[in-house]
């Protein structure tokens, strides 16, 4: 209908452009984070010891490292199809495998341990896991959170230098 190429032409710039889609992922999976809570907490009786406040905080990291990731790879292809299939690969198969999520990180192997430390989601399943069992607090996990704060400025960053209004 003409919505995109409206909106690539207004005087809205590309950094405000870029801010608008990062607020609205962000905002959009903080609010999924409320079911995904109550299913872990009711249905598999996983318990929840840990700050909420925290969580959701530290969440809102998790999501700001991972929509940068995501907007620096839609930037650098020029399909939605070729974005989906490499935002396959770049975070659900790492995110599955190197991530420490079903099996510990291997660091035997230098180029899957960078890997896995460079991906949002190792970072954040260690979070989960200190403050849903053992009800950590931000200094028990600073290690991760900082990793997380330095991995969303720079996938933020980049996906902001990176980022320019165009139809696909």
């Amino acid at each position: 209908k003409g919505t995109l190429e409206t909106l690539v032409a207004t005087p809205v710039r590309s950094l405000e452009y870029f801010g608008g889609k990062l607020i609205a992922y962000v905002t959009a999976s903080l609010v999924g984070l409320l079911p995904v809570w109550l299913t872990a907490s009711l249905l598999f009786n996983v318990p929840f010891r840990g700050s909420p406040i925290l969580l959701i905080l530290l969440t809102a990291d998790f999501l700001m490292a991972s929509v940068g990731l995501a907007i620096v790879i839609g930037n650098l292809v020029r399909s939605q199809q070729a974005a989906t299939v490499l935002s396959l690969f770049v975070f659900f198969v790492p995110a599955f495998f190197l991530s420490g999520l079903s099996e510990p990180i291997d660091t035997t192997n230098l180029a899957s341990t960078l890997v896995a430390y460079v991906m949002p989601s190792t970072h954040f399943v260690t979070i989960c896991r200190a403050l849903f069992l053992k009800g950590a607090t931000l200094i028990e996990l600073w290690r991760p959170s900082l990793m997380l704060l330095g991995l969303s400025a720079v996938w933020t960053l980049l996906g902001a230098l990176t980022f320019e209004k165009r139809i696909a």
